[in-house]
């Protein structure tokens, strides 16, 4: 999958997501990875591939 056709930073500022993390999974395994943004609002914490995220009812 390509990121590049998506504008990642006006869909974050559109619903106001300060950071985010995308993994991309192909048969069961991942296959590509993208960090976006800061880990929190006002701060230099960027995200990366050590970030954790809360995500729970993502199942739902």
């Amino acid at each position: 999958m390509n990121f590049k056709n998506i504008n990642i930073a006006e869909r974050m500022k559109h619903y106001n997501v300060s950071g985010l993390s995308i993994a991309v999974i192909d048969n069961g395994q991942i296959s590509n990875t993208e960090c976006f943004g800061l880990l929190e609002s006002g701060t230099d914490k960027i995200v990366n591939g050590s970030s954790i995220f809360n995500s729970c009812s993502i199942s739902k």
